[in-house]
């Protein structure tokens, strides 16, 4: 497999009709294989769409769905947006609280006739005080509602939820330090939330899979050797392979986890300095973001790695992998903060 280049512009979103973008502070949406756009809205300033501020400031969206084929939501520096191809409109519809930036990616729930259901995130917050921590769940449009709160002193804050489609349930994934870290059962209507394992860095994880006969995932520690496990009905974990870094985006399609490894720094040298450092933290064994695609069996290839750039770490963003959203066979890679040219990338065989 191959990371073939694709184009300078940054694809956020891809449907059947319609690609969302994101370039230097500008929303745009163009018709699928055209160039004809339909719409385009600025939502940052020059100022702030500079690149190296906009990393510095993490202007740029984050979470995106396409809701169907013609509209999307997306998250952007503590806001949900929603643009549509058919109206030309882009709104407002959600501001997060706490202060939030992002969550890492939208939770969805589909029926059997493939439509969607539920829209969930959980807050993914600083959190130093170790407050209550809330999911969200999208009830209309320009609507959302608290569906249920952790307890104060229970975790710092929410990785990413999963839908698991085979036992008809959520899956949450909770950080950072060893007690907090844990992956947590929930019914569909969030009434009952236990953990399934907790207590340690092997349990801190942004990346699960659920397939029929184990949840695989992806440990995501700057502090100690990273791996992907499968966890088993009995919750026993099994290590499946090392990893070279930590794991904080990835993306399930075509019955395959494809995942990226993060270039990050050592949090134990202390706040400012880990902030302005390079060197890599214990779990990070090298300066290369590394690109995976792991099956439903639990085979794991590896497609290629990208050097991170100079910049520190922390400050202007790790050195990353993200995973564009989309509803069609092809899988779109976009790097960050990486020696490589910006814009979107192809999964190819």
């Amino acid at each position: 497999m191959i990371l073939k280049s694709y184009m300078r512009e940054t694809l956020i979103g891809s449907t059947k009709f319609y690609q969302l973008y994101f370039h230097y502070g500008i929303v745009k949406i163009k018709e699928k294989n055209s160039s004809n756009i339909v719409l385009k809205k600025r939502i940052h300033s020059i100022i702030k769409s500079i690149p190296i501020i906009q990393r510095l400031m993490r202007m740029k969206p984050r979470a995106v769905l396409a809701l169907d084929n013609n509209s999307f939501i997306f998250s952007d520096h503590g806001y949900v947006y929603h643009c549509s191809a058919l109206d030309k409109q882009l709104i407002v519809e959600h501001k997060f609280s706490k202060g939030m930036n992002n969550p890492l990616s939208f939770c969805t729930r589909y029926d059997e006739n493939e439509k969607l259901v539920d829209v969930i995130y959980g807050e993914y917050i600083g959190n130093g005080d170790r407050g209550p921590v809330s999911i969200y769940k999208r009830v209309s449009d320009k609507k959302w509602d608290k569906v249920y709160t952790f307890p104060s002193n229970t975790i710092q804050h929410i990785h990413n939820i999963v839908f698991d489609k085979f036992r008809n349930r959520y899956l949450i994934m909770t950080g950072d330090s060893d007690n907090e870290s844990g992956i947590w059962d929930a019914d569909i209507n969030f009434k009952i939330v236990k953990p399934i394992v907790k207590g340690s860095q092997k349990y801190r994880a942004c990346v699960l899979m659920p397939t029929e006969n184990y949840l695989y995932y992806v440990t995501d520690t700057p502090l100690e050797q990273n791996y992907v496990y499968r966890l088993d009905s009995n919750g026993k974990t099994q290590q499946v392979s090392e990893m070279p870094g930590p794991c904080i985006f990835g993306m399930e399609k075509n019955g395959y986890l494809y995942f990226s490894t993060s270039v990050e720094g050592d949090p134990t040298l202390g706040r400012w300095k880990y902030r302005l450092s390079n060197k890599l933290g214990a779990g990070v064994k090298d300066r290369y973001s590394h690109l995976f695609r792991l099956s439903n069996e639990g085979e794991i290839e590896e497609i290629t790695k990208l050097k991170k750039d100079w910049l520190p770490m922390w400050l202007f963003e790790f050195g990353n992998m993200k995973f564009p959203f989309s509803n069609e066979e092809k899988v779109y890679v976009c790097p960050q903060s990486l020696k490589a040219k910006y814009g979107t990338y192809i999964i190819e065989e």
